[in-house]
């Protein structure tokens, strides 16, 4: 079905829904995403954008006021320019959901419904992102005797540690 350009699901992004043949716009949530471009390419961070949708009571899909990861999120998703990249993830034969890093193909399919934003705004964002990144100093480095030590066994990636609601756990 992926490389025929159909989705396994119908989850839909912020800002649109699912209605039975395609994703349509939600006129409201709709002109919170293209608030959220013009700000940021305007020079507004992530998190102020986040702060003032707060305060002005706007909520993301579940309900709960849009946060910073989640304006970094609209951000970075193609999704708003109307395309989608289908396997994104997979899932091993343990049945462990796994994000797709090359193991398999991954399949773009463009204008699969109205985009938010156009091609030019979505780049200038992720050029934006890039920079401020780079810039960026991790302010809090949380640094363990084990930092940058640790590697996953599967993927040979670093393993960082997290805090969980459980406790503390370490993660590839």
């Amino acid at each position: 079905k992926f490389e025929q350009g159909i989705p396994n699901g119908h989850k839909a992004p912020y800002g649109y829904q699912w209605d039975g043949e395609m994703f349509r716009i939600i006129p409201d949530q709709g002109r919170v995403v293209k608030i959220i471009y013009q700000r940021y390419l305007a020079g507004e961070s992530a998190y102020a954008i986040a702060k003032s949708l707060a305060e002005r009571g706007v909520l993301g899909q579940k309900g709960v006021p849009i946060e910073e990861s989640t304006v970094k999120n609209i951000l970075s998703s193609h999704s708003y320019m109307g395309t989608m990249i289908l396997q994104k993830h997979y899932f091993t034969e343990e049945h462990i959901r796994k994000k797709n890093k090359g193991e398999l193909p991954r399949y773009v399919v463009g204008e699969m419904f109205e985009p938010l934003v156009t091609s030019e705004d979505f780049n200038r964002a992720q050029e934006i992102r890039q920079k401020r990144a780079a810039n960026a100093p991790n302010r809090n480095p949380k640094l363990t005797a084990f930092s940058g030590i640790v590697k996953c066994g599967n993927c040979g990636c670093s393993v960082s540690r997290r805090t969980a609601t459980v406790g503390k756990k370490w993660v590839c």
